[in-house]
């Protein structure tokens, strides 16, 4: 068993050895060898429809006859390919070195091999590809009418050799059938009439499915009476591909849907830098190149022009009335389209398109999704929706899943009724990229009206120069409201934009802003790097960024950052320097609970914010806002006017910690109750310093005013200054040199404060706190380290520190609570006087910690520390 196993082995040894010798001969013979170039090869440069192309090739170094060459490279990897349009197809081949080509479309053919390495593949890449080889497919000539007509039914190519006239024939009958080519070059059809009576497709063609390039239709006349369908000079419908073709003359088919200056109706075919000089009336879906498209590939309308004007009623676009997709999973491209005609219509209209929808429903049982995304856009001439309608847009009426929307100009005025923009009217889900691109033009319309978006998504560096005009409301609700921005009535996200121009919106309307009038955010930092520079005048919620500020239901908190607002802001309430009102998310909706907030910071005003004396809610930066956690880093240098909730900051800011390091109010506040040099109504603040002169004038049905240095109304002032003098003449209750009335929710949020102005009051005067109480509980509430040094005068419960302070100690809802007050190394250096309950450190209390150990640590020039 031995000896044969190690015969076998000697055999293979001897074996593999002989294989090395062979394979190291026929390396050495070869290694040369090396493949560097292809070239192709084919039997024909010109061919018909129908004909066959016989394909080779060449190599460098020549071919030798085996496949295998010393493992430099295998011939049966050298692939032919045939390209149509963009569709690329890998031939079969009819051995290693050749492969056919039978001719079935008019579009001329280019041809290419390539070698791959390792095997054969369908993908474009290849490790060495050879030049390519265009073959050109027979032009038959056209010169007569009748020549023209006899095209009809055929898949071949075709060229006019001669100009065309029509004007004999003066109720053309559309050509029917056509699948090949048709190329116009330097020659022109001229004098095309149609008049058609209930036909489904009518134009020169009436259903194209082939090509027609380089043409030129002069002076056409498309009349269609009826409600067929489809009306175009070049076709009705287009299934095909159409490129480089200009018409003139007039389309009016005033009861048609689908009605365009080159198609009626574009069904998956192509429509690329056609040109459109004719005027054309049609019902709904018209467009002065293609009334209706429905697309599915990139840029399948791209590179046109319309000229002529473009009138109708619903759907109405200087390039398209409507344009969508086939049912697909998919984002189309859409650019480079120019609108230079005027374009009238009542509803979904636009510069460019009236009205844009991507597919994306369940249909058939499958779920669809598609989107749009469009680029370079231009418009120049009007755009005219009616007063009575919706949706006018510089660019786009309407737009259904349109993500984006970039590098477009609109360069005309735009009016409308409601949704009336310069860039779009309405499109909910845009992002609007406006690099560079401004507003300079004139933007009419009755509600939601904005210099880019009558209602829109986030929208980027828009610049808007050009006057705005409301001359209506939106009823919604019962409810009147104008929704006016200059940059967008309605959006939901504002980055780098800017206004430049004065807004102002009479009668009963409300929801206006310098940038916008009424945001949603969905996500985080949309609210960022705004200007706005001109004077923002309406009734209510009006605001320097943005009237209305509110979020999606979520539990999110959202930054809003790096605004700055230089226009006078008026309005009767709810003004604000940047938003006339916040409202963050907060409440239970459909079985689920959302707590979400805004976080305010570096967010400045300069100019005046005036309220109506009679109305409520002015502040310097926020007029009313809800479930605002933060306002931080700061800055209003504005006066602020108005009557109930004024503040330097903040109007009405219930929960809001106002964190004013550094900050200092030097402004005029004047207001009727709850008003503040920061806040009229607010939460926790820090570290704010007031020199500005605060003013209350009234008082509510009680008596009661609420004012002080720093805040009329708050929950804690830690760290605060007040270095002005604050006088209430009429009477009113709660005056505090820091704060008229504080409300505690926190132990130690009373402390580090400092006044230095003179305060007078009638009752419940400090020169800290005019009166604080505490929240339902078992604790003990401090305030301590606080100075006092102007002079407090008040008529009762007078303190150089609080006037009064009531802890809450009684039995509620079943339960009991007991609670003190702690006042602790308080100083006050000044006068304090008054009638009844007057003290050096508190004027009135109740359950205030009084032994003597604590009361050793509170200082006072004369008198009791405490009133009697």
């Amino acid at each position: 068993m031995k000896k044969r196993t190690v015969r076998i082995l000697s055999l293979l040894a001897l074996l593999s050895l002989g294989l090395v010798l062979l394979f190291t001969a026929c390396s050495e013979s070869v290694s040369n060898q090396t493949l560097t170039g292809i070239t192709l090869t084919v039997d024909k440069t010109e061919v018909d429809i129908g004909e066959t192309v016989t394909l080779g090739f060449t190599t460098e170094p020549e071919a030798v006859t085996y496949n295998h060459n010393g493992a430099r490279f295998y011939y049966s990897h050298i692939e032919f390919h045939a390209r149509v349009g963009d569709v690329d197809t890998r031939l079969e081949k009819k051995d290693d070195y050749s492969a056919t080509y039978t001719v079935t479309s008019a579009e001329d053919v280019v041809f290419y091999a390539k070698y791959c390495e390792h095997r054969p593949h369908d993908d474009l890449e290849g490790d060495l590809l050879s030049p390519e080889v265009t073959v050109k497919i027979k032009a038959h000539t056209i010169s007569s009418v009748d020549e023209l007509k006899a095209i009809a039914g055929s898949n071949k190519h075709y060229a006019l050799a001669a100009d065309i006239d029509l004007s004999g024939d003066m109720s053309w009958q559309p050509i029917e059938g056509f699948a090949g080519k048709l190329t116009g070059g330097e020659y022109v059809i001229r004098n095309l009439t149609v008049n058609a009576v209930n036909q489904e497709s009518v134009g020169l063609f009436g259903v194209l499915e082939g090509t027609v390039t380089d043409l030129t239709l002069e002076n056409a006349s498309i009349s269609a009476r009826g409600d067929a369908g489809k009306a175009g000079i070049l076709a009705g419908t287009n299934k095909g591909l159409i490129n480089n073709v200009t018409v003139s003359g007039s389309v009016s088919a005033q009861y048609y849907n689908s009605t365009g200056g080159i198609v009626g109706y574009n069904e998956g075919g192509r429509i690329v830098g056609c040109r459109n000089n004719a005027t054309v009336q049609g019902a709904n879906s018209v467009g002065g190149i293609v009334g209706e498209a429905v697309i599915n590939v990139n840029n399948a309308v791209t590179a046109c022009q319309n000229m002529g004007s473009v009138t109708g009623k619903t759907g109405v676009g200087g390039i398209a009335g409507y344009l969508t997709t086939e049912r697909s999973n998919a984002t189309y491209q859409i650019a480079n389209n120019t609108n230079e005609g005027i374009v009238s219509g009542t509803d979904n209209v636009g510069g460019v398109f009236g009205e844009v929808y991507a597919f994306y429903e369940r249909y058939d049982y499958k779920d669809y999704n598609s989107y749009f995304e469009m680029s370079t856009l231009k418009n120049t001439a009007e755009v005219r929706g009616s007063a009575t309608g919706n949706n006018a847009g510089g660019l786009i009426g309407k737009a259904s899943r349109l993500n984006l929307l970039t590098t477009c100009e609109n360069a005309a005025d735009v009016s409308g009724g409601i949704c009336v923009g310069g860039f779009v009217g309405y499109a909910p889900d845009t992002n609007v990229k406006a690099t560079n691109a401004e507003n300079n033009n004139l933007i009419t319309g009755k509600g939601k009206v904005g210099g880019f978006a009558g209602h829109a998504g986030v929208i980027e560096y828009a610049v808007n120069n050009g006057a705005i005009i409301s001359n209506g409301v939106v009823v919604e609700d019962g409810k009147s409201h104008a929704y006016v921005g200059g940059i967008a009535g309605y959006c939901t996200g504002l980055i780098g934009c800017e206004n430049n121009v004065d807004i102002t919106v009479s009668g009963n309307g409300d929801y206006v802003g310098g940038l916008a009038g009424y945001v949603v955010v969905a996500e985080e930092e949309v609210m960022s790097g705004n200007v706005n520079n001109g004077t923002i005048t309406a009734k209510s919620i009006v605001g320097g960024i943005a009237g209305y500020l509110t979020c999606i239901r979520s539990n999110a908190t959202y930054q809003v950052a790096n605004n700055e607002n230089n226009g006078p802001i008026v309005g009767a309430s709810q003004v604000g320097g940047l938003f006339g009102e916040v409202y963050a998310f907060y409440q239970r909706y459909d079985y689920k609970d959302y707590n979400s907030y805004f976080a305010l910071s570096v967010q400045t005003n300069t100019a005046s914010v005036t309220a109506s004396t009679t109305g409520s809610y002015a502040g310097g930066l926020v007029g009313k806002a809800n479930h605002v956690s933060v306002i931080t880093t700061c800055e209003n240098t504005g006066d602020v006017t108005g009557g109930h909730y004024v503040g330097g900051y903040a109007g009405y800011a219930p929960e809001t910690n106002i964190k004013a390091t550094g900050a200092v109010n030097n402004t005029t506040v004047t207001g009727s109750t709850y008003v503040g040099g920061f806040a009229g109504y607010a939460g926790l603040i820090e570290y704010a310093e007031n020199n500005g002169t605060v003013l209350a004038t009234g008082k509510d049905v009680e008596g009661k005013t609420y004012v002080g240095g720093i805040a009329g109304y708050c929950t804690g002032v830690i760290g605060c200054v007040n270095n002005a003098d604050i006088s209430l003449e009429n009477g009113g209750m709660y005056l505090g040199g820091i704060a008229g009335y504080v409300y505690l929710t926190e132990v130690d949020v009373v402390r580090e404060n400092v006044n230095t102005g003179r305060i007078k009051g009638a009752q419940y005067v400090g020169g800290i706190v005019g009166y604080s109480t505490c929240v339902r509980s078992n604790a003990e509430y401090y305030l301590s380290d606080n100075r006092n040094q102007g002079d407090v005068q008040g008529t009762s419960d007078v303190g150089g520190i609080a006037g009064y302070v009531y802890a809450f100690y009684q039995r509620y809802d079943y339960k009991d609570y007991n609670s003190y007050y702690v006042i602790v190394n308080c100083t006050n250096a000044a006068d304090v006087t008054g009638t009844q309950r007057v003290g050096g450190i508190c004027g009135g209390y109740s359950y205030l910690k009084t032994d003597a150990n604590l009361m050793d640590t509170n200082t006072v020039i004369s008198g009791n520390k405490l009133g009697q």
